[in-house]
């Protein structure tokens, strides 16, 4: 799988990650029900002291996690056909790695938080967490192949 096709892919699961965090902001926000499709309990969450962050709603921060994470794979995305991406926007690829890597410990965290603190899951929250974690491995799989091409070669005998 070429490194562009990975980055189309986390492309399109920040999108989807964006829409549900809009979603959840928008329904919690307007005072409507928040529909729970696989679990029960998803008002619970979402009533609870954990639905924010220094006074704003994690769908919030969510939705704003993934426009970063959107944005970033697009602009990998259209740079990634240059043969020269990889060393002149490698930080750019650092912190797109460091972002997708906070994004899946912080999912993992608030997932401990519904099933040990909370005591309810949120459906839109574990959807949250199957898409983060299938952004993280295109991140895994570009990062093993940028390593592969961007490693010194080692002198021969």
């Amino acid at each position: 799988m070429r490194i562009k096709t990975l980055f189309g892919i986390a492309l399109l699961f920040a999108v989807l990650g964006l829409l549900n965090a809009g979603f959840v902001y928008v329904r919690v926000q307007s005072g409507g029900p928040l529909p729970c499709f696989v679990v029960s309990g998803c008002d619970v969450v979402q009533a609870s002291s954990y639905a924010y962050l220094f006074g704003v709603p994690l769908s919030l921060w969510g939705a704003l996690y993934y426009a970063l994470v959107a944005f970033s794979s697009l602009f990998l995305f259209i740079i990634s056909s240059r043969a020269e991406w990889n060393i002149r926007y490698i930080h750019i690829l650092r912190v797109w790695f460091l972002l997708v890597a906070f994004g899946f410990l912080f999912s993992w965290y608030l997932f401990a938080l519904q099933a040990f603190i909370i005591g309810a899951f949120c459906s839109s929250c574990l959807f949250s967490l199957i898409d983060v974690i299938f952004i993280t491995a295109s991140a895994i799989v570009v990062r093993r192949r940028t390593c592969i091409r961007t490693a010194p070669e080692t002198p021969k005998p």
